[in-house]
C-alpha cells in the first residue's frame, strides 16, 4: 500500500530538474533496519539509521524516481520508493515483504507526506494498515478509522485514544492509550495487524515530534565550513 498526499513546495525545490525529485525525507520501520543504504546527492552511498520508536534523522536526495535503497553488505537493491513530484518532505515507511519480490526487493515503501503542512503541532494522525475496520473516540470526539492514512484531528496535552473493531456483531476494544505528547508536538500513530492470527488488538508505534523545531543538517549534504 503506497500512501500519497499533496505538500506545498519546499524553498529547496529550485534545484530540481525536470523528471527528478528533490526532497528531504525520514525513515521509519516497526523493527528497526541495518545495513541500508541509498545513493546521496553526492552520489556516495548515504547509511540509513533507523530508530526504534521515532522518525530517523533527516537526509536528503535529488535525482530520478524511484529512490532506490541498498544493503551495503552486497549493493542489491532491496527497496524502492515512487516519490510524487509535488511531495517534498515525506516519511519512508518500511513494511517488510512476506517473500522476497522479482529483483530481489525485500521490503515495500508506504511514502506518506510528513510536512508541517500536511501534520501539524497539536494534531493527530492516524495510518491504518492493520486491517481491521475500526472506530474510535478521542476523548469525546468519534472518529472513523478508515485504511491509510486518516485526516489530521486536534488533541489537548491530554487526550485518551480508545479504538474499537466489531467481531460478530460484537464491539470489541483493540487498542486504548492517553496522548501526552508536548503542546507543540504532532503526534502519528500507525496501527500494524494484530500479532497474532485471529486477535482484534492493533500493534502501534507512535511517532511524536515537534514539525516546527529547528532541523539539524540533512545527513548527505555537506555544511559549509565543516570537515569530516
Amino acid at each position: 500500500m503506497l500512501l500519497c498526499a499533496l505538500v506545498l513546495a519546499a524553498p529547496f525545490a529550485a534545484a530540481q530538474r525536470p523528471g527528478q525529485i528533490a526532497i528531504r525525507f525520514t525513515v521509519f520501520s516497526a523493527r528497526p533496519i541495518d545495513g541500508l543504504a541509498y545513493a546521496s546527492a553526492t552520489g556516495a552511498a548515504q547509511p540509513l539509521q533507523f530508530k526504534p520508536a521515532a522518525r530517523s534523522p533527516r537526509y536528503t536526495y535529488t535525482g530520478v524516481s524511484p529512490l532506490k535503497f541498498t544493503d551495503t553488505a552486497s549493493g542489491a537493491v532491496v527497496a524502492e520508493a515512487t516519490v510524487p513530484p509535488e511531495i517534498r518532505e515525506p516519511l519512508l515507511l518500511f513494511i517488510e515483504l512476506p517473500a522476497p519480490k522479482p529483483g530481489g526487493l525485500r521490503y515495500q515503501i508506504a511514502v506518506i507526506d510528513d510536512s508541517a503542512a500536511k501534520l501539524g503541532a497539536g494534531h493527530l494522525a492516524i495510518l491504518n494498515l492493520s486491517g481491521l475496520k475500526l472506530t474510535g473516540l478521542l476523548d469525546k470526539t468519534e472518529l472513523t478509522i478508515d485504511a491509510g492514512l486518516n485526516a489530521p484531528v486536534p488533541f489537548t496535552r491530554s487526550a485518551k485514544l480508545t479504538l474499537f473493531t466489531t467481531a460478530r456483531g460484537v464491539k470489541v476494544q483493540s487498542y486504548a492509550d492517553v496522548i501526552k505528547p508536548p503542546k507543540t508536538s504532532r503526534l502519528l500513530l500507525i496501527l500494524f495487524p494484530p500479532a497474532r492470527k485471529g486477535a482484534l488488538e492493533v500493534q502501534t508505534r507512535a511517532l511524536a515530534d515537534d514539525p516546527n523545531a529547528p532541523a539539524p543538517a540533512p545527513a548527505g549534504v555537506p555544511v559549509p565550513g565543516v570537515k569530516k
